[in-house]
């Protein structure tokens, strides 16, 4: 097996702190033409000779990104799995519109200080659609988005019957989003599901020809055991992410060793949606069961193993700064928060 790199692909170019664009030439050009910035900034600094991989969790509305940002979170995703489910009460079988795709990017945007990367599906059409997915995205305050392969409707990748779309159908698809970006530092992921609908052959062939095409980062589906992650490592180069979804398809192997395999992204889509499905779970079930979630048989006293408190989400949401805000603006000196 051949040997794979153990820092991320991506690098600084130039020296003496100045960094440069380069020019990508694609096969057959005549000419140079400048498809990609690969100094760091944003979304792309994270990425840039990184030591440790980058762990991405996913989230599906504003106070779950919120959460995932105060616990140290240095860039989160939205995925369209936890959006369509939280936001509709469906599963992920192609339900998400652009629309209520790009209205909860927007949201989550404006209140957070890390990146938004985001599950744009199958681009909500053909290759022209990619190109206002793209935009409107980017519009909505994102550093990045998720393109996969599937035909429409697609469903959650570690679901049954997958279908494949043509080669040709996605590789155009992937070329608008990366003509569409006016932000250099705007990631493109390319996603194949091909494992489950045509084999791992399949797969890698399209990972490797959406890096031709100029995708930053390559992201393969549902590889189904340790010896298969090993396979693309050694045949897909440039750096990669893995989808680990708990109870899915893809065995958890250590961090270290998918790092060290070229995994720079560790994403984690589902495992907030899981957490707080098993927390209200429990909380419904005793408020409808006993009366209150909270009853320790001391009064009003809270039970801390349940959940957070009042006070606690207030200071999640920083209320007091609210309220300074309000004295600041108001035409005298009485406090009238009470």
């Amino acid at each position: 097996m051949r040997s794979v790199a153990t820092r991320s692909p991506y690098q600084s170019i130039g020296s003496g702190g100045k960094r440069e664009r380069i020019r990508v030439v694609r096969k057959n050009q005549k000419e140079a033409v400048p498809t990609r910035s690969w100094y760091p900034s944003g979304m792309k600094a994270l990425l840039a000779a990184r030591e440790k991989p980058l762990i991405v969790p996913g989230v599906h509305d504003v106070l779950s990104a919120l959460i995932a940002e105060r616990q140290g979170a240095e860039a989160v995703f939205l995925s369209g799995y936890a959006l369509t489910a939280s936001s509709m009460g469906l599963p992920d079988l192609g339900y998400l519109s652009l629309d209520r795709l790009r209205d909860a990017a927007t949201s989550i945007s404006t209140r957070l200080s890390i990146p938004l990367l985001v599950d744009a599906d199958t681009g909500f059409g053909n290759a022209l659609h990619v190109v206002e997915t793209t935009r409107s995205l980017i519009r909505a305050g994102a550093k990045g988005l998720f393109l996969e392969d599937q035909n429409n409707p697609k469903r959650c990748g570690h679901m049954r019957g997958k279908e494949l779309a043509p080669r040709g159908d996605y590789f155009g698809k992937l070329r608008a989003a990366i003509d569409a970006r006016a932000d250099a530092d705007f990631l493109i992921v390319a996603r194949t599901d091909a494992i489950a609908a045509a084999g791992l052959e399949e797969a890698i062939l399209r990972a490797n020809e959406a890096q031709r095409i100029g995708a930053d980062l390559l992201f393969i589906e549902a590889p189904e055991d340790g010896e298969m992650i090993r396979e693309i490592a050694a045949r897909v180069p440039g750096p990669k992410l893995i989808n680990l979804v708990e109870g899915g398809k893809t065995p958890h192997l250590s961090r270290e060793a998918l790092f060290e395999l070229g995994f720079v992204v560790h994403l984690h889509p589902v495992t907030g949606l899981y957490a707080a499905t098993a927390a209200l779970t429990e909380a419904y079930g005793a408020l409808v069961g006993r009366g209150s979630p909270i009853d320790s048989g001391e009064g009003n006293e809270w039970r801390s193993d349940v959940g957070t408190d009042f006070q606690t989400f207030a200071e999640l949401l920083d209320l007091e700064s609210y309220f300074e805000q309000a004295l600041r603006y108001r035409g005298d000196e009485e406090d009238k928060r009470e």
